[in-house]
């Protein structure tokens, strides 16, 4: 019986790429997008906003009509957010959470009832290398890859019972349009602005060559649909190898953030 595959974020990025990929080998594919009409897929694009609940249930409701049944959820959907912590009001804030976090949360409540009732799924979150260690100018950000690292640690034990496996995937920094698609800080502070440049003239620096492509984290997720017994922790580009040993070292991490972001230039009495 061919599996169906449903997967958020699926027109544009790392959700794009996979869904394809998936749709080729013969999977039944089900993407969501908020603007499905924008775009030209083989698979089936649906409409889904993840940060409402109707449009959720709506979505999880018409593949169910569809094909009778939700194998895998990939949850993709995903916003980043530039600025300091400082500049980041409260409507920014709240946006970006209610994509990445509680929107990652109600679209996996809307399919679990369902997985558990077939006694089997998969469920595999696309997170962030930014759940595990702190990013200046993405510090909100990271608050929710963060928060999805320990939702999805405390899920995979909750519903391994009922044959629902659950999985993590960490890219790094790759060439999406994640930098386009991104929520500007509505605030700006004096203070900050020394910070501001600093971190602008890294971001420019971030081209396609400088970053590698996104076709490999694509490649991983399509692999943890179709792989026997895959791995919990999937922690894939720049970085991916050093982190787990960093993680190991506090004093050794802090050291590289502080090299690899020049925050140490900010360290002054002006």
């Amino acid at each position: 019986m061919t599996k169906t595959i449903f997967i958020t974020g699926a027109s544009t990025g790392f959700g794009r790429i996979a869904a394809d990929l998936l749709h080729n080998k013969g999977f039944q594919v089900y993407g969501t997008s908020r603007y499905p009409e924008k775009y030209e897929t083989d698979f089936s694009l649906i409409e889904l906003d993840v940060t409402s609940k109707p449009s959720v249930e709506k979505a999880v409701a018409l593949v169910m009509q569809k094909a009778g049944n939700i194998d895998v959820l990939i949850n993709n959907a995903g916003r980043a957010i530039f600025g300091t912590i400082e500049e980041s009001s409260e409507d920014n804030i709240q946006d970006i959470f209610e994509t990445n976090v509680f929107g990652l949360m109600s679209t996996t409540a809307a399919v679990l009832p369902i997985m558990r009732q077939q006694r089997s799924g998969r469920i595999i979150n696309v997170s962030s290398l930014a759940g595990l260690v702190p990013t200046p100018s993405l510090g909100v950000y990271c608050s929710t890859k963060h928060a999805v690292e320990g939702y999805t640690k405390s899920l995979r034990y909750e519903v391994e019972q009922f044959g629902i496996e659950v999985m993590l995937v960490k890219p790094g920094e790759y060439m999406t349009q994640v930098f386009d698609n991104s929520i500007k800080t509505s605030l700006q502070i004096e203070d900050y602005d020394k910070f501001r440049k600093l971190i602008q003239s890294q971001m420019e620096v971030r081209t396609p060559e400088n970053l590698p492509p996104p076709t490999e984290v694509g490649q991983l997720i399509v692999d943890l649909v179709d792989k026997s017994n895959p791995a919990f922790d999937n922690l894939i580009g720049p970085f991916a190898d050093a982190i787990p040993q960093l993680l190991a070292m506090p004093a050794q991490l802090d050291a590289t953030i502080r090299e690899v972001y020049q925050v140490d230039q900010l360290n002054t009495n002006n």
